[in-house]
């Protein structure tokens, strides 16, 4: 933990990336995703300032195009587009609708997914069912954020079937996820997704569900990540009968849930 404490402080004070040679610039950027992977790990809540440090990193340097266009930097800018993705919901309300309604920045999020089937065209056809379930969650939380649950009396018509809308997407990703062959590679990469789709739940059934899944994920990566986001998830199920949006509720975990 001191190392890490250090690590970061001595980040924070460079100031003049943009002076330095490019490998420097490289070992910068890949420290700052190494720390991020370590606070998804322990469930830290230094997320939301690494994110930050990362894209300020990316910017005093120049952007993506002053990296170059070798391996690593491409690898770099892989991470580094998921990560602008997933991160956003759990960032705020208005950067998860604004990211996730971007075709832009989902394509360049899904490079990564594809990256892999180019390097494993046997495994082509899961990634593709995984790609699937990231746009569902994508769309189940667009479908709910911004939004609210309290209305008028005059609306409840219109709020019934919005809510029935939201079960019927949330019950096509089970089924959708539950069509993967039982040995299928590649499902604990799904966890943003299943916490997304899992905040949108209105149903004990659903609830259930997910509760086990993230369970299962959590039983296989020791991750503590999941076990945090699964504390977070019941506080936002409380929740629900007080018409609060559960979209601008997951970034009060602090946490990178990937």
């Amino acid at each position: 933990m001191q190392l890490y404490a250090t690590t970061i402080h001595d980040l924070g004070r460079r100031r003049d990336l943009e002076a330095h040679d490019r490998s420097s610039k490289i070992r910068t950027l890949v420290v700052i995703l190494v720390l991020l992977v370590s606070a998804m790990v322990t469930g830290s809540d230094d997320f939301p300032m690494l994110f930050r440090l990362l894209e300020s990193a990316l910017a005093t340097i120049g952007g993506e195009d002053c990296l170059g266009h070798d391996e690593l930097s491409a690898f770099i800018m892989r991470q580094v587009y998921k990560l602008r993705v997933y991160s956003a919901p759990l960032l705020s309300e208005e950067s998860g609708i604004l990211t996730l309604s971007s075709r832009k920045q989902v394509t360049r999020a899904f490079e990564c997914m594809k990256y892999c089937s180019q390097q494993r065209p046997e495994h082509s056809e899961t990634v593709s069912r995984i790609m699937n379930l990231v746009q569902q969650s994508h769309n189940i939380y667009l479908h709910r954020a911004g939004t609210n649950v309290m209305i008028s009396q005059s609306a409840v018509i219109s709020l019934d079937n919005h809510m029935k809308k939201s079960v019927e997407r949330v019950q096509l990703f089970i089924e959708t996820f539950q069509s993967f062959p039982a040995d299928s590679p590649g499902r604990e990469v799904l966890v943003w997704a299943f916490f997304v789709a899992a905040s949108g739940c209105m149903t004990d059934e659903h609830k259930d569900f997910f509760r086990i899944t993230l369970r299962e994920c959590h039983q296989k990566s020791r991750f503590e990540n999941i076990l945090k986001a699964l504390n977070h998830l019941e506080r936002i199920w409380d929740r629900q009968l007080f018409g609060l949006r559960w979209a601008s509720q997951l970034p009060e975990a602090r946490l990178l849930i990937m």
